[in-house]
C-alpha cells in the first residue's frame, strides 16, 4: 500500500492521523496517554474468555441490521494515470447481492492514487460487510485490564457452541492436567492458556495426547505445561468445533469495577481474500443441528387445469418427512401423512375457499416448521362459439364474450397436439389475430381464466386453419414469366427482320420452324452449339 498527498490544508491532528491510518486499513486508538494504530490483519489472540471467567457466563450477541450490509463500494481516488483526476472505482459482490440485495456504499480512498488499491480497499470493505457481522459483549473482573482496543481476543462459549469448549483448571501434575469439566473431542485437539511472563502476555498451546477413558476431564498433554497455574483458564480446539475470535472496540470500566469489553467479529482469512484472492473456508463453530425449513409455498395452475402445490425447504440436518392438509370451505378435503416429495397434484377442484397446511416432521415425527397458504376455485366457463379463420398471413379467432373479470388463454402449435402446444396470448377481448406469415397452419386450444383459476379447454383437438399465398411473391414470379415471355417474342420477331445475328436456344435441333432467323443455334437436347443455313445443320466449328 502506498500513500501519495499534499496536506494543503489545516485540520485537527486526530482527524489526519486517523485519514493516514485508513490507508493500511487500520484504526487510531487512544488509550488515555498515547495513540497508537492497529491494523486490520490476523494476529494471535492475547487472552481467551470463558463461562468461567465472564460475570455470570452470559455473552450477548447482536448482529448489524441489514441495511448496514454493503454489497458494492464506489471507492473515490485520484487516478495517477489521468492526470490525478477523480475517478470512481465500483466493486460488487453478485452473491451477497443475491443474497442481502443492493446496497451501495461510497467512500474516499484517502492518499490512494492506484486503480488497484482503489479495488482492494472496496474488496476488504464488502468482505468486512459479509464476514463480521457479530458484536458481542460480556463483562469480567480484573481480567478485563488484559485488553485493550484492538486487540483480537478469544471466545469459547459452551451455550453458542453447545460442547464445552473452555474452563479452569483444578490441578497440575507434570504433563496431566484436571479440568473443571469433562471434554469430548475427536481428532487432533488443543488446550490453550494464558501465560503472562518477561516475554510477555501470550496464549499458548499444548496438545492432548490422551484424555482418560474414566474421567474424561483428566487429560495429559504431550509436553509439560510451562506457565499453566490452578484456576487458571483454559480453552479447548478441536477440528469439528472451532473457538471465536472477535477485535475489541472498547473497554468500560463499570460502577461495581467490572469492566465491560465490546468486540467486533473477527475474521482470520479477510487479509489473504482481500490481497490475494484466496477462497474463504468456513469453520464450523457450534453443534448445534441447523433444522430444515419451509419456505415458498405456491400453487399454480398447471396446463391441464389443475392446482399444483409446492414448497421448498432450507438445508438441515437430517431427512424430512411432510404431512399435507387441505381444508375446503372450513371442512377437511384431503390428509396426507409422511410424504417425501415436495409437491402436490389437486385435481378436479369444485368451486370453493381452499387451505393448504404443510407440516414438515423429522425422523423421530417432530414438527420442524409450518407453512399454510390459502386459495379461491372460482373456474370459469368454457369458451362458448369458437371459430377460426385464416386471411393471407393471419389467422383470426372469436368467441363469445364472458365478462370483464375472465380472461381467455390461447395457445397454439404446427402440430394436432396439445402437448406441443405454447401460449401465444391472454387476452380479454373476444377476438385475436395470430400474424405467422403466408401459407401456414397452425391448430388452437382456447380456455378462460380468472385470477390462478382456470377453466376447460373448448375441445381436446386443436381447432385448425391456414393462411394464403403470399400475394406479393405470387404476382412478382407472374411478372418475370409475363417479362420473359415479351422478350421472347420480340426478339423471335425483331431479329430476322433486322438481318441480325444471335445464338438461338432450341430444344430440338431438327425443327425448321423454331429455328427460322437464327444462324446459331445451342441445342438443349446435347448441349451443343450448331451452324442453320435453313435446310441442315452442321456442328459449330465444322
Amino acid at each position: 500500500m502506498v500513500a501519495n498527498l499534499w496536506l494543503t490544508e489545516q485540520r485537527d491532528a486526530y482527524s489526519v492521523i486517523s485519514d493516514m491510518a485508513s490507508v493500511f486499513r487500520a484504526i487510531v486508538v487512544w488509550n488515555g496517554t498515547q495513540l497508537t494504530a492497529i491494523q486490520d490483519r490476523n494476529a494471535d489472540p492475547v487472552c481467551s474468555f470463558t463461562q468461567a471467567n465472564v460475570i455470570d457466563g452470559k455473552f450477548n450477541r447482536q448482529y448489524v441490521p441489514l441495511k448496514s450490509i454493503f454489497t458494492a463500494v464506489e471507492v473515490e481516488y485520484a487516478d495517477e494515470r489521468n492526470n490525478y483526476q477523480k475517478t470512481i472505482e465500483y466493486v460488487a459482490d453478485d452473491a451477497m447481492i443475491k443474497r442481502y440485495g443492493y446496497n451501495v456504499k461510497k467512500i474516499v480512498a484517502f492518499a490512494c492514487t492506484s486503480r488497484g488499491q482503489a479495488r482492494r480497499y472496496g474488496k476488504w470493505v464488502l468482505e468486512t460487510s459479509r464476514l463480521e457481522q457479530c458484536t458481542i459483549s460480556f463483562s469480567v473482573g480484573r481480567e478485563g485490564l488484559q485488553v485493550l482496543p484492538g486487540d483480537i481476543i478469544e471466545i469459547a462459549d459452551k451455550s453458542y457452541a453447545n460442547v464445552n469448549l473452555g474452563g479452569r483448571v483444578l490441578a497440575i501434575n507434570g504433563r496431566t492436567v484436571t479440568l473443571d469439566a469433562p471434554i469430548e473431542v475427536q481428532g487432533e485437539k488443543h488446550l490453550s492458556y494464558l501465560v503472562n511472563d518477561n516475554n510477555g502476555q501470550r496464549l499458548v498451546r499444548r496438545k492432548i495426547s490422551q484424555i482418560n477413558a474414566q474421567n474424561k476431564s483428566l487429560v495429559t498433554l504431550d509436553s509439560e505445561p510451562t506457565g499453566l497455574q490452578i484456576m487458571d483458564t483454559w480453552a479447548l480446539h478441536t477440528p469439528l468445533v472451532s473457538t471465536q475470535r472477535y477485535r475489541v472496540l472498547g473497554v468500560a470500566e463499570n460502577e461495581d469495577g467490572s469492566y465491560g469489553i465490546t468486540a467486533l467479529q473477527h475474521e482470520p482469512q479477510k487479509e489473504r481474500i482481500v490481497d490475494e484472492g484466496a477462497i474463504f473456508t468456513p469453520l464450523s463453530e457450534t453443534r448445534h443441528k441447523v433444522e430444515p425449513q419451509l419456505t415458498h409455498l405456491g400453487v399454480q395452475p398447471t396446463l391441464s387445469g389443475d392446482m399444483k402445490v409446492s414448497w421448498e425447504v432450507t438445508s438441515g440436518n437430517g431427512t424430512v418427512k411432510y404431512d399435507i392438509k387441505v381444508l375446503k370451505d372450513g371442512k377437511l378435503y384431503l390428509f396426507k401423512r409422511d410424504e417425501s416429495s415436495s409437491e402436490l397434484n389437486l385435481a378436479d377442484l369444485a368451486n370453493g375457499e381452499y387451505q393448504v397446511t404443510i407440516i414438515a416432521r423429522d425422523a423421530q415425527g417432530r414438527m420442524l416448521s409450518e407453512k399454510v397458504q390459502s386459495f379461491t376455485i372460482d373456474n370459469p366457463p368454457t369458451p362458448k362459439n369458437v371459430s377460426v379463420s385464416g386471411g393471407l398471413s393471419g389467422i383470426t379467432l372469436s368467441w363469445d364474450f364472458v365478462d370483464e373479470a375472465t380472461q381467455t388463454e390461447i395457445w397454439a402449435s404446427s402440430t394436432n397436439n396439445l402437448a406441443n402446444a405454447e401460449r401465444i396470448a391472454k387476452v380479454t377481448a373476444n377476438i385475436y389475430t395470430h400474424n405467422v406469415g403466408p401459407r401456414q397452419t397452425r391448430y388452437y386450444w382456447l380456455r378462460h381464466t380468472r385470477g390462478i383459476n382456470v377453466g376447460d379447454w373448448y375441445q381436446q383437438q386443436g381447432l385448425s386453419a391456414e393462411t394464403g399465398a403470399d400475394i406479393d411473391a405470387e404476382l412478382a414470379l407472374l411478372n418475370e414469366k409475363l417479362s420473359q415471355n415479351i422478350i421472347e417474342e420480340v426478339f423471335d420477331t425483331a431479329m430476322p427482320a433486322r438481318k441480325l445475328e444471335m445464338i438461338k436456344t432450341v430444344a430440338r435441333i431438327d425443327n425448321p420452324t423454331e429455328n427460322i432467323g437464327h444462324k446459331q443455334l445451342y441445342n438443349e437436347a446435347d448441349g451443343k452449339l450448331y451452324v442453320w443455313d435453313g435446310n441442315c445443320k452442321c456442328g459449330y466449328g465444322d
